[in-house]
C-alpha cells in the first residue's frame, strides 16, 4: 500500500529526502529562475493529478453503476423464475387471491427480503400483494412491456421513494405460452440496499431524488450532499467534489417523473496526499539565489518532467481502457510514491472490472454461466454450426420433485442441491461443452460437435451420475430426487438460437410427461 495513512512515520522523512534536492538546486539559483521552475514543476504535476483522479473515479462510477445492474438482473431472474408457473398460472385465471398470496406473494417477499411483491391479472388488474401494494405501477411502460413476453427491470419513483422494480410475465409453461398476467417484486433504494450495494463495489454510494439524500451507506457523505450548493456543484457535467477525505461524482439513474442521481465516493489519499505533499515540498524548497540557478535548475526540470510524462501518458491510457498499463518507477522519492500509488490504483480497477466482467456472465449460487450468457454462447455455436456445417445439440434439464426439496428441508439444503446438481453436470460434460444455469432449478448445456444420439447418450450419463446428489447435500436418499433430460438438435439451416431451445423444452415436457427421470429427444420438423 502507498497510502501514508498506513505508514504515517514516513512522511517527514519524505520531505525531507524533496527539500535536500531542491535545496541543493538553489545554491545557485536565482529568485526569478526559481519561481520560474516552480510554475513549470507544480502545474504540469497538478494537471496530470486532477486528471488520475478524474480517471479513478470515473472507473469506480461505472463499477458501481455494474453493481446497480447486476441487482437489477438478479431480480429480473428472481420474477422470470417464480412467474413461469403452471400453479401461479392457474391460480391468477381463476382469481384465487388466497393462494397467490399464501404460495407466492408471501413467499417471495419473506425469502428474498424484498418490500413489496404485487400479482396482475388480465387487464392489468391487481389481484394480490404483500408488503407495500405495487398497484400502482400498472400503467408503467416496462410493466406492461410484459405482454411480449420479456421480464425486465427499471428504477421507479413510487411513493415517494426510489424503487428498483422488476416485471415478469405470468405463463404456465414454455415462451410460446399465453400470458395470463404479471409479477412485480420491487425493493426500496433504502440505507440498507446502498450498504449492500457499497459492500459489492468496495465504495461509498449515495441515492439522491428530488433534491433530498434518499439513502447513503457513509453518513459523512449524506451531510455532505444534503446541501444544495453541493448537488448543484456535483449534478454540473463532470462535477466532482473532494471533501473530507473523499471524491464524490454523481450520476443520472434516468428515472422517469424525477431527478435521481447515484453518488459515488472513493477515498482520496494516496493520490490526493501524494499530491498536497508534492506541492508542498516545491514550495518550501524556495531559497536565496545561487549562481548556477539555471543550470540545475534545468537538471532538476528533466528529472521531474520525465517520470511525470510517463504518469501522464500512463493516465491516458487507463482512461482509454489500457487498464493492463502501469508506471515504471526508477526513483524512491515522492514521484516514486505518486507512481506507486497509480500502479496501486491500476491493479484495484483492473480488479474490480475483472469481478464486474464474471458477476455479469456467472450465476453467483452454483459458477455455471447465467441465462443471458447462455444465450450469447449459443447464438455463437449456432452460427458456427451453420458455417462450418457441424452438428450442434443441447440439453434442456430439470430436476425433478425439486420444489418438495425446498418445501420440506428449507431453501439453504435447495441450494446445496442446486450446487451438487451443477457439478455433477460439469463432470459429465466433454470439455467444451457449456453448462449454464437456465432458471431456478433447470440447467442447460450446449453440446458442439454432437448429434442427437450422441447428446442423448451424454443425457444419459448426467441422468444416471446424479445418484449422489442428495447424500452430498446432506438429505435423505428417498427424497427422489431425478432428472428430466430433452435433447435437441439444431435443425439444418437453422441459426436462431431460440427454436433450438424451444425443441428442447418441448423434448423436456415429454420427458416429465411420461414420469420423469428419463431423457427424450426432440426430433425437428421436416
Amino acid at each position: 500500500m502507498t497510502s501514508t495513512e498506513s505508514h504515517p512515520e514516513r512522511l517527514p522523512r519524505l520531505r525531507l529526502r524533496l527539500r535536500t534536492k531542491l535545496m541543493l538546486a538553489v545554491v545557485a539559483a536565482a529568485i526569478v529562475a526559481m519561481v520560474a521552475q516552480f510554475g513549470l514543476s507544480v502545474r504540469p504535476a497538478a494537471t496530470i493529478l486532477s486528471d488520475l483522479e478524474t480517471s479513478r473515479i470515473n472507473e469506480n462510477v461505472q463499477v458501481a453503476l455494474g453493481g446497480l445492474a447486476q441487482k437489477g438482473l438478479e431480480m429480473q431472474r428472481l420474477a422470470s423464475g417464480h412467474g413461469m408457473s403452471i400453479e401461479l398460472s392457474h391460480a391468477v385465471s381463476r382469481r384465487d387471491r388466497a393462494w397467490i398470496v399464501k404460495h407466492v406473494t408471501d413467499n417471495v417477499l419473506a425469502t428474498y427480503g424484498l418490500h413489496g411483491v404485487t400479482v396482475f391479472g388480465a387487464g392489468f388488474r391487481a389481484i394480490a400483494s404483500s408488503g407495500t401494494s405495487l398497484a400502482g405501477l400498472r400503467n408503467v411502460n416496462f410493466v406492461r412491456g410484459t405482454n411480449s413476453k420479456v421480464a425486465s427491470y427499471q428504477i421507479v419513483w413510487y411513493g415517494g421513494e426510489l424503487w428498483l422494480v422488476a416485471a415478469s410475465p405470468i405463463r404456465a409453461n414454455g415462451y410460446d405460452a399465453p400470458v395470463d398476467g404479471e409479477l412485480v417484486v420491487g425493493g426500496r433504494i433504502d440505507d440498507q440496499f446502498a450498504q449492500v450495494l457499497s459492500r459489492q463495489t468496495n465504495n461509498a454510494v449515495t441515492f439522491v431524488a428530488m433534491g433530498k439524500v434518499l439513502s447513503s451507506s457513509e453518513p459523512i457523505i449524506a451531510q455532505l450532499l444534503a446541501s444544495s450548493a453541493n448537488q448543484s456543484k456535483l449534478y454540473a457535467k463532470n462535477g466532482i467534489i473532494t471533501r473530507d477525505g473523499f471524491t464524490t461524482k454523481a450520476y443520472p439513474l434516468g428515472v422517469s417523473g424525477t431527478q435521481a442521481f447515484i453518488a459515488v465516493s472513493v477515498k482520496s489519499d494516496p493520490i490526493t496526499h501524494a499530491r498536497s505533499t508534492l506541492i508542498r515540498g516545491l514550495l518550501i524548497s524556495l531559497a536565496p539565489v545561487i549562481a548556477m540557478a539555471i543550470g540545475i535548475a534545468v537538471l532538476l526540470s528533466l528529472r521531474l518532467g520525465r517520470p511525470l510524462a510517463s504518469l501522464h501518458s500512463a493516465v491516458n491510457a487507463i482512461a482509454f481502457g489500457d487498464l493492463g498499463r502501469r508506471v515504471e518507477i526508477k526513483t524512491d522519492d515522492e514521484v516514486g510514491d505518486l507512481g506507486r500509488a497509480f500502479n496501486a490504483m491500476a491493479d484495484r480497477v483492473s480488479s474490480a472490472q475483472e469481478t464486474l466482467r464474471r458477476a455479469a456472465i456467472r450465476d453467483g449460487l452454483t459458477g455455471l454461466y447465467n441465462h443471458r450468457e447462455f444465450f450469447r454462447r449459443l447464438h455463437e455455436e449456432a452460427s458456427r454450426a451453420q458455417r462450418d456445417g457441424s452438428a450442434l445439440s443441447i440439453l434442456m434439464i430439470d430436476l425433478d420433485y425439486f420444489k418438495k426439496i425446498n418445501d420440506t428441508f428449507g431453501h439453504l439444503r435447495g441450494d446445496a442441491v442446486l450446487r451438487e446438481s451443477a457439478a455433477q453436470i460439469v463432470v459429465s460434460v466433454r470439455e467444451g461443452d457449456v453448462v449454464a444455469r437456465y432458471a431456478g432449478d433447470e440447467f442447460a448445456v450446449i453440446l458442439p460437435h454432437a448429434d442427437a444420439v450422441q447428446a442423448a447418450a451424454i443425457g444419459e450419463r448426467i441422468r444416471s451420475g446424479n445418484r449422489d446428489i442428495l447424500e452430498k447435500a446432506d438429505l435423505p436418499r428417498d427424497q427422489g430426487l431425478s432428472m428430466s433430460i430433452g435433447v435437441a438438435m439444431r435443425p439444418d439451416g437453422e441459426v436462431v438460437a431460440e427454436r433450438i431451445v424451444e425443441l428442447a423444452d418441448s423434448a423436456l415436457y415429454r420427458a416429465k410427461e411420461a414420469g420423469r427421470d428419463r431423457v427424450e429427444i426432440e426430433e425437428p420438423a421436416d
